[in-house]
């Protein structure tokens, strides 16, 4: 790595740093905030896309991606929940679930990443996917794809989901 200050090469001094060899820059690898959300239908079901490009092609994961400068995390997740299904949610339909550690392979890099998890209720809503998916498919809760999510923060937070809030028909 190269130094974001002078363009001088990097040495780690401790594991999530690295200080420049020129002009003494300390560069923090701190991980990237990102945000996943589980969203259940009128039916109960748990919405998954299927992913059309890398890292994962083919494969399922919950609405989310990295947060922006300036959002919070509620923001990012509904836009998230927008530019990848459509739907508008706002912030407060949201119920926070779970921060997770994670790691995010994307071009040869692996980036690491901390995941905050929500859950919201979408009712009987209309879907339009992105270009990101192929499809998106709805599963029963006692039926989740989890062989088919690479995502391992997804999985946990589906999981503690369930765990939390999921009233099993109550």
């Amino acid at each position: 790595m190269f130094c974001l200050r002078c363009g001088a090469k990097l040495k780690r001094k401790a594991s999530n740093m690295q200080q420049c060899l020129s002009c003494g820059f300390e560069f923090y690898d701190n991980p990237k905030a990102s945000v996943q959300v589980v969203l259940e239908n009128d039916k109960g079901e748990i919405l998954f896309l299927r992913r059309a490009s890398d890292p994962h092609r083919g494969m399922l994961n919950t609405p989310g991606g990295f947060v922006e400068v300036g959002e919070t995390l509620e923001e990012a997740a509904c836009r998230e929940v927008k530019e990848e299904t459509g739907l508008r949610l706002k912030s407060e339909s949201l119920h926070y679930i779970g921060s997770y550690i994670d790691q995010y392979l994307y071009k040869g890099t692996n980036y690491s990443i901390l995941s905050s998890a929500f859950f919201a209720r979408i009712g009987k809503s209309k879907i339009k996917i992105s270009k990101e998916s192929m499809e998106f498919l709805f599963y029963p809760k006692n039926k989740l794809p989890f062989k088919d999510v690479p995502i391992k923060s997804d999985v946990r937070g589906v999981k503690d989901y369930l765990k939390k809030f999921d009233k099993k028909g109550k």
